[in-house]
């Protein structure tokens, strides 16, 4: 087997929309002013003096936690590279004018599809995105050389590695 595919600019990552932790906010912000009516109803000594110290501290928390969960923007911009991979009976390779990176196949354990990559995970954790070939017939190669490796599961019928029986 060898099949190689080239890229003029890596995948965009699957998630595209980074998370932010803005739920945590709300609950401060509520805190802050049942704290301040709770001040206000029971007639504290200086209802007004604990009523700001309340949504005071609430506030700057909201404000920190808006801060640490912000989207930070990218300082430089760097070029993408053309990519070139290679798949073959030992690995998979990906070049680049820079750099070369070599997986071999013991290393991946399992392989899941979308639709324009193979997502390779490695040991548990790690994960490599190789691309979907352009053409119909490529893709139709890769995907029998990986049921053949029985990293992906079968077409039709009979036991296989991911049958629960």
């Amino acid at each position: 087997m060898h099949l190689e595919i080239s890229r003029n600019e890596p995948l965009p990552p699957l998630r595209r929309i980074p998370r932010r932790l803005v739920p945590l906010v709300a609950p401060l912000v509520v805190a802050g002013v049942a704290g301040t009516a709770l001040g206000l109803w029971l007639d504290a000594p200086g209802p007004f003096t604990v009523s700001a110290a309340v949504l005071a501290i609430t506030g700057l928390g909201a404000i920190g936690i808006e801060i640490r969960t912000r989207p930070r923007r990218a300082r430089r911009v760097i070029t993408p590279l053309p990519e070139t991979w290679t798949v073959t009976d030992d690995g998979v390779e990906v070049r680049t004018a820079e750099s070369r990176k070599v997986w071999n196949w013991a290393l991946v354990r399992s392989v899941s599809t979308h639709a324009d990559r193979y997502r390779l995970t490695l040991n548990g954790t790690a994960h490599v995105d190789l691309p979907r070939p352009e053409f119909p017939a490529s893709g139709a190669l890769l995907d029998d050389f990986l049921r053949r490796r029985t990293l992906l599961p079968p077409l039709s019928g009979g036991l296989s590695p991911w049958s629960r029986r």
